[in-house]
């Protein structure tokens, strides 16, 4: 699907939120799954943009999926192992657990191929009800 803006009171045209990839379906209401994306390389593109304001952040504020209930974090892998970003990101979401509103982390195989795969739920601000976030790391390294 194209990567288009959505909606957000307040905001139009160009100052929209643009995440990074959306999937529409085609049921009535046409339910989004909406996908923030993050480079995960120990030079300048480590957890702090994964978890920030921009990263996770867009799905706790609301910013991103305000009327849904489920979205995912991917993380692109530049250096070290997807298993070594999987313990930074889990340890740096447990020491920022206020400020990222967790509620719980568990372990969650999704896709049979990754491995190194979470979910994490967390309180939304503002919001009624809380966000499940689908953590997955893609290895894209150079060299193995």
């Amino acid at each position: 699907m194209e990567n288009r803006p959505v909606e957000k009171e307040g905001c139009e045209g160009k100052k929209r939120p643009q995440p990074d990839l959306i999937i529409e379906g085609t049921m009535r209401g046409r339910p989004e799954y909406v996908f923030e994306a993050k480079r995960l390389k120990k030079a300048g593109f480590g957890t702090g943009k994964y978890l920030g304001k921009d990263g996770l952040g867009c799905f706790i504020s609301g910013k991103y999926t305000a009327r849904y209930s489920e979205a995912a974090m991917l993380g692109y892998v530049q250096s070290d192992s997807p298993k070594y970003w999987q313990m930074e990101i889990r340890e740096k979401i447990n020491l920022k657990k206020t400020n990222l509103n967790l509620l719980s982390v568990r372990q969650k195989e999704i896709i049979n191929d990754l491995p190194h795969e979470w979910l994490s739920v967390h309180r939304r601000d503002g919001m009624d009800r809380s966000i499940t976030i689908f953590h997955i790391l893609l290895d894209f390294r150079l060299e193995k």
